[in-house]
């Protein structure tokens, strides 16, 4: 839920570490078990997977190897800050990939000239377009971004959003 995502991110420290108070807070806000020994970084990865399976949920796709979406989620501020790769190089592929499909789905549909076709898919491939699509599924909820990037809005930032949801194509 938004409230229990919003628990989350306040205990988030300056480095995006969970910091929990203790053992309670860990079974309340994640619903994770405690294992005897287990640490902060290990909660934090099963936290981070569960988050991502939701995410497919969502988009009803089930990513062969997880760690696509979440490079396809990472946005350079945070790659940076991780030493890890961005979603640049996906949204690159994404733009192209996008540009295809809406080319040929305008293609079947739309029985007018090329002029009309392509003012059509520029409408349909627009950064607020991609806004719009992005909203229904929620994407700017599982970004992963910088401290910096999160402290200024970067999560409501639309060219941010647009990007990441060309880096999921």
């Amino acid at each position: 839920s938004v409230k229990e995502s919003e628990k989350l991110s306040k205990m988030l420290d300056e480095k995006g570490k969970f910091n929990f108070p203790d053992d309670c807070a860990r079974i309340a806000y994640r619903n994770i078990p405690i294992v005897a020994g287990e640490t902060d970084e290990n909660l934090e990865i099963h936290y981070r997977r569960k988050v991502l399976k939701e995410f497919e949920n969502i988009i009803s796709y089930e990513f062969n190897d997880i760690n696509l979406l979440k490079t396809a989620l990472t946005h350079s501020s945070y790659a940076n800050e991780n030493s890890i790769e961005s979603n640049e190089r996906m949204e690159f592929l994404g733009d192209a990939v996008l540009e295809l499909c809406m080319s040929k789905y305008l293609y079947s549909v739309i029985d007018l000239d090329e002029g009309v076709l392509t003012k059509s898919r520029a409408k349909a491939v627009c950064e607020d377009a991609l806004n719009v699509y992005a909203k229904r599924i929620n994407l700017s909820k599982f970004l992963y971004l910088g401290k910096g990037e999160e402290c200024s809005g970067g999560r409501e930032r639309p060219a941010i959003i647009a990007d990441a949801f060309e880096a999921v194509l």
